[in-house]
């Protein structure tokens, strides 16, 4: 048996002690390093995201980008960052993008439907109302009482042409929250497609006794009340429309359509010609030009701005039936035979376009077409028959014609 002096002992406890010591400082230490790490990288974290939500409010995406990519370098599960990058994309219009991130929110918390409706959001500015319809949809399974979802939902169904749905949900949008103006302007917008026009001005009403300063409210009315023959009311809903937004194209060519109805023709002009700069696209201000030079008996420059009209679009039935007019005023009836005929492939029954026709060969002499289109004039408007007749007559007691035609 191996015997120690007292002094071997001594010395070979404090040596343990001195290493767990050893043992324990180095633990600590590396907790204490770990510790401030983690700390370090969340407080690092936290600022990255406020810089990123500064950057964001302020309107700077690309910098609100960097930081809430460098957040989720951090913390790459954090949905609600996914769901705000998504939103600055969204900004950006890059909304492939935009759709990539919030589906990554989603990928991780499935119940976040922020990010539903933001994709639903994100589809309707590419339009693909289909998709847009389904996420906002998805939405509502989650939280069915966001009005301004359902506000939203009817938007892209009236880009699908499912009017009807779209109505429903503007309707529902407005009972969870009456103060929606957007919902009540929106479903206006959805009575003026289907033609109810009286309904469309209580809507927009509304939505303005919400909210004074929608542009597109007073321009609907103004462009209402210009179907309903009310010039007097569709001027002072576009004048108030300008003093909100005086860079709309489509709202000077509305001006300018009043104007000519009113009967002040430089003033209708001059709001074409300001539309026509601001976008030379827009169908209208060219329509809305010939129809003032129409009326000015301007008959020539008539012509050449409802051809301008046709070339952008050949399928609208105002400008061909016009185009006639102004071609018989100018005496040049072959011409406008031809107007007439086209604007009969787009309306078939419109009884002044067989009425002019029927003047129109008259002038070429073709009498048995002229009487032909003069009775199908009569037969879909009988207030026309005394017109007709009288032309009619004409025909028949012109020694040109040695016709002999039994009529009714």
């Amino acid at each position: 048996m191996v015997k120690y002096s007292k002094a071997k002992v001594f010395i070979d406890m404090e040596l343990k002690m001195k290493i767990n010591y050893i043992k324990v400082f180095l633990l600590t230490t590396i907790a204490v390093i770990t510790l401030t790490g983690c700390c370090f990288n969340s407080f690092s974290a936290n600022l990255n995201y406020d810089l990123a939500e500064k950057y964001f409010e302020e309107g700077n995406y690309n910098q609100a980008i960097k930081y809430y990519n460098e957040v989720l370098e951090a913390r790459p599960k954090d949905f609600k960052t996914y769901n705000k990058l998504g939103l600055a994309y969204y900004y950006k219009e890059d909304y492939n993008k935009a759709i990539e991130c919030f589906k990554k929110a989603i990928s991780f918390d499935a119940t976040f439907y922020e990010s539903y409706g933001n994709i639903g959001m994100s589809y309707h500015a590419l339009q693909k109302y289909a998709n847009a319809i389904d996420y906002y949809n998805k939405y509502i399974e989650i939280d069915p009482k966001n009005s301004e979802i359902y506000n939203k939902l009817g938007s892209s169904l009236i880009e699908f042409g499912n009017v009807e749905d779209a109505m429903t949900n503007f309707n529902k949008a407005i009972e969870l929250d009456p103060k929606n103006a957007s919902a009540h302007l929106n479903l206006g917008k959805a009575n003026k497609t289907l033609e109810e026009y009286d309904k469309a001005i209580e809507n927009f009403e509304a939505a303005l006794s919400l909210n004074s300063e929608l542009y597109d409210a007073y321009y609907s009315l103004g462009t209402i009340y210009q179907l309903k023959d009310n010039i007097k009311l569709s001027l002072e809903n576009l004048e108030k429309a300008f003093a909100l937004k005086d860079t709309d194209a489509n709202l000077y060519s509305a001006l300018c359509y009043s104007y000519c109805k009113k009967g002040d023709y430089d003033q209708a002009i001059q709001n074409c010609k300001k539309a026509i700069t601001i976008d030379p696209e827009v169908v209208s201000s060219y329509e809305n030009m010939a129809l003032t030079y129409l009326n000015k008996k301007e008959y020539d420059k008539a012509i050449e701005f409802y051809s301008k009209a046709i070339s952008m679009d050949s399928e609208h039935f105002d400008s061909h039936y016009n185009l006639g007019l102004a071609y018989l005023e100018e005496k040049n009836p072959e011409a406008a035979l031809e107007a007439f005929k086209q604007a009969l492939t787009l309306k078939t029954d419109d009884a002044m376009t067989y009425y002019n026709l029927g003047l129109a060969y008259m002038k070429v002499k073709d009498s048995n077409n002229a009487i032909d289109n003069l009775i199908q004039a009569k037969t879909l408007e009988p207030d026309l028959t005394d017109k007709v007749q009288k032309e009619i007559n004409n025909i028949l007691t012109n020694p040109v014609n040695n016709l002999f035609i039994q009529i009714w």
